[in-house]
């Protein structure tokens, strides 16, 4: 409904501002990289962008559902109010079943549009987590076997690599939920259009 839209769109600064810093912070981790062993952060950075750049698949497929979700939100709030405001009328005509399955089925597809959208993300974290080991293996087999670089310089690159991971990660996370958040607040704002332009439903007039 709009009350949860409403709460969902106002979230938008704090996504931003979470994806700033978490932006910010991978920087810093990259340029300390940079300095320690060129080649292999360009490694590394090449593979991270690449396991970005293909979280942009979940991000699209969550940006549709959550659109449905949206819709589907209306949807039972309608059926509800409906509901409420006729209750005698489907009283007196016996419509308590009738209505209650749509209400039920309304429901559902709500409930399954947001599960849609976790399951999304879930698989986000686990492709991302099964990147991880395999950025630390090519890490690790091209600095001993290929570079020859000391084991020093491959455990600080790794202790880089675990700490700027989980912001890449982050940032991902935080743009599934911007496409989320960007659904509601269109709702609410085509809802305050329809509200200050009001017309008769039969028609041109305005209120």
């Amino acid at each position: 409904n709009l009350t949860t839209q409403s709460t969902r769109a106002g979230s938008i600064v704090i996504q931003f501002t979470e994806i700033g810093s978490a932006v910010g912070i991978l920087i810093v981790y990259l340029f300390t990289a940079l300095l320690i062993s060129p080649l292999m952060a360009v490694v590394a950075l090449a593979t991270a962008s690449i396991v970005t750049f293909s979280m942009q698949y979940y991000i699209s497929k969550t940006a549709t559902v959550a659109v449905t979700l949206v819709d589907q939100e209306n949807a039972l709030q309608n059926a509800g109010i409906e509901n409420l405001s006729g209750i005698h009328l489907i009283k007196a005509f016996l419509l308590e079943p009738l209505r209650g399955e749509d209400f039920r089925r309304t429901a559902q597809s709500v409930a399954n549009a947001a599960y849609t959208i976790g399951r999304y993300r879930r698989q986000m974290n686990m492709i991302q987590e099964i990147s991880l080991f395999a950025i630390i293996g090519t890490i690790v087999f091209i600095g001993a076997s290929v570079l020859d670089v000391s084991i020093a310089v491959i455990v600080a690159l790794l202790f880089i690599l675990y700490r700027s991971m989980p912001r890449v990660s982050s940032i991902n996370t935080r743009r599934t939920q911007l496409v989320t958040i960007m659904a509601s607040m269109n709702n609410v704002k085509k809802s305050m259009d329809e509200t200050s332009a009001a017309k008769v439903v039969g028609g041109d007039k305005i209120f």
